[in-house]
């Protein structure tokens, strides 16, 4: 995804950061920390099982509650539309924060 980001011309995340949320370390692929914007890449080989779809649907549920947008990109998605898929990281990215309630 980097080179992408890089063609594409948008900022470069921190990779494999770690952030301390509800008393828990989530490690997240890539994080633009000012736009609070996490993007999770799924590899079929990591994310296609129940277990790990409810591990990521809690890291996402406690990453939203802290503010954060969480788009999901899977490989096929970056390999077969990448036009797409960096369009929609470049709106997260653009999109004013909305304040945390």
């Amino acid at each position: 995804m980097l080179p992408l980001l890089t063609q594409y011309m948008l900022p470069i995340p921190e990779t494999n950061e770690r952030l301390r949320i509800a008393g828990k370390t989530i490690e997240v692929d890539f994080l633009w920390r000012e736009q609070r914007v996490v993007v999770e890449t799924d590899g079929g080989r990591f994310h296609d099982h129940p277990r790990a779809q409810r591990r990521d649907a809690e890291r996402n549920r406690l990453l939203a509650r802290a503010g954060y947008r969480v788009p999901r990109v899977g490989w096929e998605q970056l390999r077969d539309e990448p036009d797409q898929t960096i369009a929609e990281i470049a709106r997260f990215l653009r999109t004013p924060i909305s304040p945390v309630l």
